[in-house]
């Protein structure tokens, strides 16, 4: 699985769930290489519990840095594409540049609003020539061959 993700709210929103997630990833053997476009200490908190199994993850600026409201993941040759609105893209970048240290973490209540209140665009989508394409730019960026799928 390859993965953009401007900022790893998710955790935020469903800790549990990503666990179990992770859990599920390591058992069936799978991987995920992730490209983080966050640099705040918000972003670099899940790195505590994630899997080195599991996860490989990088925060150094990469292909999709300009693109903050999209998000995807590359799972053979489906994509799931995840577009947030200008507004919950700002207030996420916000919230994550004010929480600096374990001090701030108060902070993340503001975050509840966000929750109901965001508006989002999801497509999965089956192309072989996107997948490739993505998950191309992915293996360039972290120095792997590209998987023959």
């Amino acid at each position: 699985m390859f993965v953009w993700v401007p900022h790893f709210w998710f955790d935020l929103v469903h800790y549990h769930k990503d666990l179990e997630a992770q859990e599920a990833m390591k058992i069936a053997g799978n991987r995920m290489y992730m490209i983080l476009g966050g640099r705040s200490f918000l972003d670099r908190l899940p790195t505590r519990y994630w899997n080195k199994q599991v996860y490989e993850w990088s925060y150094a600026p990469g292909p999709f840095e300009a693109q903050r409201s999209w998000y995807f993941d590359v799972i053979d040759d489906f994509i799931l594409n995840i577009h947030l609105d200008a507004v919950t893209t700002a207030r996420i970048g916000e919230l994550f540049s004010k929480v600096k240290s374990k001090a701030d973490l108060g902070l993340i209540r503001e975050f509840e609003d966000i929750k109901s209140k965001a508006r989002v665009r999801m497509q999965l989508e089956h192309s072989v020539v996107k997948a490739r394409r993505l998950r191309r730019r992915c293996c360039e960026y972290f120095g792997i061959a590209e998987p023959l799928a």
